[in-house]
């Protein structure tokens, strides 16, 4: 192997080095299905659409209340479900505000 054969194949060893983290690193949303973890929930921001937070919670959640262009949708917690409350208030199916209670 030459000299710039060598170069080559370490600068694709590095860069193939510094990739994998990036390629390994699991997106929030989709690994906790049926249940939200508090860190999904603190994530989604005001103005996302409904689809992208159902996306990050993996979860559609429960209809809890509708009118007009205002609803409500429930989520259940991954800790203390039976505690612990998780909503979500859309205007226009964009998130308008959420609220999360642990008792």
């Amino acid at each position: 192997m030459n000299k710039s054969m060598r170069s080559i194949a370490a600068s694709m060893a590095l860069a193939a080095g510094l990739l994998a983290p990036l390629a390994l690193a699991s997106p929030a949303e989709a690994n906790t299905p049926g249940c939200v973890t508090l860190k999904e929930f603190r994530g989604a921001e005001k103005g996302w659409n409904i689809d992208r937070v159902h996306n990050r919670f993996d979860d559609r959640g429960r209809l809890s209340f509708k009118s007009g262009p205002y609803k409500d949708r429930e989520y259940r917690p991954c800790k203390k479900p039976g505690s612990s409350y998780m909503s979500v208030s859309y205007f226009k199916n964009r998130l308008d505000s959420k609220t999360y209670y642990s008792f």
